[in-house]
């Protein structure tokens, strides 16, 4: 496993769990295999009786996913123009492709500060 992938895992895990005071434990072996959601039966010490909790696989989330992103691109084409956060990364020469900015997605801005160091 590369250094990169080690470093996510290790924020994703344990940053993230100690700043927002949440952790969320999978079952890998169900979590990779599943391919939708399924049912956990869970046997919480202080109700007495076996609840079933519903989880989400790799699978059926990547695929939420894939629609998410088609369902945006597909907004991004019909438009025409992209947003400027992605127009940005996109276009390495920004001022020739001007036409494809989203000018809407551009903040109103405000008051420019000049400062003159003596």
């Amino acid at each position: 496993m590369d250094r990169a992938r080690v470093s996510i895992i290790l924020y994703e895990r344990f940053r993230c769990e100690s700043i927002h005071g949440a952790s969320v434990r999978i079952d890998n072996r169900r979590f990779f295999s599943e391919q939708s959601v399924y049912w956990k039966p869970i046997y919480p010490i202080y109700a007495g009786r076996k609840y079933e909790l519903l989880e989400f696989s790799a699978n059926f989330l990547l695929d939420c996913l894939k629609t998410c992103i088609g369902g945006y691109r597909n907004h991004l084409l019909a438009k025409g123009k992209v947003p400027h956060g992605i127009y940005f990364h996109a276009f390495e020469d920004a001022w020739s492709m001007l036409h494809f900015l989203d000018e809407d997605s551009l903040s109103d801005g405000g008051a420019v500060r000049l400062k003159f160091d003596r």
